[in-house]
């Protein structure tokens, strides 16, 4: 339903030793890691499907964002909370504490103006 479940050869940088094999649930970007890990995101929902046997819809899932009235799904979390403040950004009137990353909309401040 979901697709090919696909394996991964991953190298540590820890104590483990040697590669190891790593279903896809289980492989993310590391912006992904951290932005999971620090459980701050403003207007995205993450859903997963509980009753599939796909790991990764089972495991880790998929976010949702609700832009103009219509849910968007994204795989990744940052593509999802980016997505968001781009939907809900307006130069000069968007207060940064409304944004995900705020840092990311020196530039279009810059071209709206």
């Amino acid at each position: 339903q979901y697709g090919p479940t696909r394996y991964y050869t991953v190298k540590f940088d820890d104590i483990r030793k040697g590669k190891q094999k790593v279903i896809d649930a289980y492989v993310m970007s590391s912006r992904d890691y951290d932005l999971t890990m620090s459980k701050k995101r403003k207007g995205v929902r993450i859903r997963r499907d509980n009753k599939s046997c796909d790991s990764w819809a089972k495991l880790m899932g998929w976010y949702v964002v609700k832009i103009h009235s219509n849910n968007k799904e994204f795989p990744g979390l940052y593509e999802a909370m980016l997505a968001r403040d781009r939907s809900i950004y307006v130069a000069n009137e968007t207060r940064p504490e409304e944004l995900n990353f705020p840092e990311e909309f020196d530039d279009l401040v810059d071209k709206e103006e």
